[in-house]
């Protein structure tokens, strides 16, 4: 049985899943700090052909001087299947190698091509603190590729959640652990 730690948890993740499928900045921060949250970087939605990426948001803790509020830490979000590229990116599950492993070529994309998300982690990941990954669906997909992938910054050693929330499978076939990079291995997965 789950603990209830876990389960507010989770319960918390899946309202930070539901505020990625809004569509403007002021929105998802409004609703953040409803959730005590302060929005550091808001990526929306790309239309563009040749740089069709996925929508993200990177928010941190907005403790009040009592300490009240959420967990300490870092929430990387990334939003589900929403547009006709998101539909594009879910479909792109021919088997692509990277770093040795096997990965869904469409969910690899989607966080190997985004210069920002790499820009975003490198300059607020301060080595010690937590780190939450989440995402519904293609985003708890893309929440699991980015540690698999490699593309954290190589000097985070913070404690790493991941809720992938109804998610499809990231790798093809099971990997040798040995593989994974070591950021990988270390992550709690809900």
């Amino acid at each position: 049985p789950a603990s209830p730690a876990d389960l507010r948890q989770a319960l918390f993740a899946t309202r930070l899943s539901d505020i990625a499928y809004m569509c403007s900045e002021s929105e998802v921060s409004a609703a953040l700090l409803a959730e005590g949250l302060e929005l550091l970087h808001f990526s929306a939605q790309s239309v563009d052909r040749s740089r069709a990426l996925p929508q993200w948001y990177l928010a941190r803790s907005a403790k009040d001087a009592s300490g009240v509020g959420p967990v300490d830490g870092i929430f990387c979000v990334f939003r589900g299947t929403a547009c006709w590229t998101d539909v594009v990116r879910d479909l792109m599950a021919t088997p692509v190698e990277h770093n040795k492993l096997h990965f869904h070529s469409g969910f690899l994309s989607g966080v190997r091509d985004d210069v920002i998300l790499r820009q975003a982690l490198a300059s607020h990941l301060v080595s010690r603190k937590a780190l939450f990954l989440i995402g519904h669906s293609l985003g708890g997909s893309l929440a699991l590729t980015v540690p698999c992938a490699g593309i954290l910054p190589t000097q985070f050693s913070g404690p790493i959640t991941i809720v992938a929330i109804g998610s499809p499978a990231v790798l093809h076939g099971m990997p040798d652990l040995n593989q994974l990079p070591s950021c990988a291995t270390r992550a709690r997965i809900l």
